[in-house]
């Protein structure tokens, strides 16, 4: 088939679209539109992740913290993404559109438009909930326009063909506005063959990858680490973001240099060598009712890592560590619950270790490895043409 993806965000930057986008041009003529790099490090082959995908480019309104220049760039992106993907139809005429829904969820209705007058079936992949993210981190609360963005977001989900969503939670909730089916699509990770590591040694290391924004409410960590400043810890964070700076002066604050460490982003290959060597995985994420719906997709990465996880979290995070026994899980801004859940890590026996390594690889293969991911993606895009061609 003629797949073309829509996303706000492409290689270099470090999204799961990208290894989706190279494993489905395997079989597919595979295009890629996307607006050009905004805060990658970005190099002059920027376009050249794969000899079989095409990936073409536009111009956005260059982004920043701004309110405005973030306003913009979202504006811009559905104006010009709306032209540039009609330019794309004199060469081929597709036979699908799967729209990467990242934030902003207008970033869909070029793709919509499109398949509303070229008669080209939508898959809408959803990965946060509009508006609740918004309230969630706090950005505006101005209840016309939340109540505005909800309509638009209604339309969306209205006007697209078929949605996946990327937890069973964000099911139920676009089920709810939409009040059409849509289909659970988790995030995909690629699988690693791996050893079981006893990890020997007195030090505990603990990693956080990934994204350092307000979602992620990072401060916990560095509160837990100061409360655990006499003990044998190391925290190892890589990653940026715009609550980075912050972070760093709340370590700076509570002088413990020695204990939490920041670096840059590192390529998956180096990072998953790190957590070989690290005894867990941190993954925390603040309060919110999109945020308690959320799995972030650096949960795929832990559970192929076969570590144990030490979450903060509410609702299907959470609830998904603690069902699965995969690590330990305490409420969101819970500290003293988080520090319990360190101390556990410390006392857990090599045969404990072994059994929450096992039970990740079972769980990581059965719902998240790329490869039987990719085959269930396959086969939900054909059925979904098919139908689409029958109405």
């Amino acid at each position: 088939m003629k797949i073309l993806i829509l996303s706000k965000h492409f290689w270099p930057e470090n999204f799961r679209i990208n290894i989706i986008a190279n494993k489905l041009s395997d079989k597919h003529q595979v295009t890629v539109l996307a607006e050009k790099p905004s805060y990658a490090k970005v190099k002059k082959n920027y376009n050249k992740i794969n000899k079989k995908i095409k990936i073409k480019r536009f111009w956005t309104y260059p982004r920043s913290k701004n309110f405005m220049s973030i306003f913009l760039n979202y504006l811009s992106f559905i104006f010009i993404g709306s032209v540039k993907i009609f330019e794309l139809n004199k060469k081929k005429k597709f036979d699908l559109i799967f729209i990467y829904a990242t934030s902003p969820i207008f970033q869909a209705i070029p793709a919509i438009i499109y398949g509303k007058i070229k008669k080209v079936p939508t898959f809408l992949w959803v990965q946060d909930l509009w508006p609740e993210v918004l309230m969630d981190l706090k950005i505006f609360n101005y209840k016309i326009l939340l109540n505005l963005i909800k309509k638009i977001t209604k339309l969306i989900y209205k006007n697209t063909n078929f949605i996946f969503a990327q937890s069973l939670s964000f099911k139920k909730s676009v089920e709810k506005l939409s009040k059409k089916k849509a289909d659970i699509l988790y995030n995909p990770e690629i699988g690693s063959n791996l050893k079981f590591n006893k990890n020997k040694k007195n030090k505990i290391t603990l990693i956080f990858a990934g994204n350092l924004g307000k979602a992620q409410n990072l401060p916990i960590i560095i509160k837990v680490a100061n409360e655990l400043k006499n003990s044998n810890l190391l925290i190892k964070i890589y990653g940026s973001g715009s609550e980075r700076y912050n972070l760093q002066k709340l370590i700076n604050h509570y002088k413990i240099h020695n204990i939490v460490k920041i670096f840059d982003p590192i390529s998956i290959i180096r990072l998953k060598q790190e957590m070989q060597k690290a005894d867990g995985l941190l993954i925390t994420l603040n309060k919110g009712a999109a945020l308690s719906k959320t799995l972030p997709a650096k949960l795929q990465t832990y559970l192929s890592q076969g570590k144990p996880i030490i979450c903060s979290a509410d609702g299907e995070l959470h609830n998904f560590i603690k069902k699965n026994k995969v690590g330990f899980a305490s409420k969101s801004n819970d500290i003293r619950g988080m520090i319990d859940s360190i101390k556990k890590l410390k006392n857990l026996t090599k045969y404990k270790k072994k059994d929450i390594f096992i039970r990740s690889y079972k769980i990581f293969k059965l719902h998240f490895d790329l490869i039987n991911w990719i085959e269930r993606l396959n086969k939900k895009l054909y059925i979904g043409v098919k139908i689409y061609r029958k109405t």
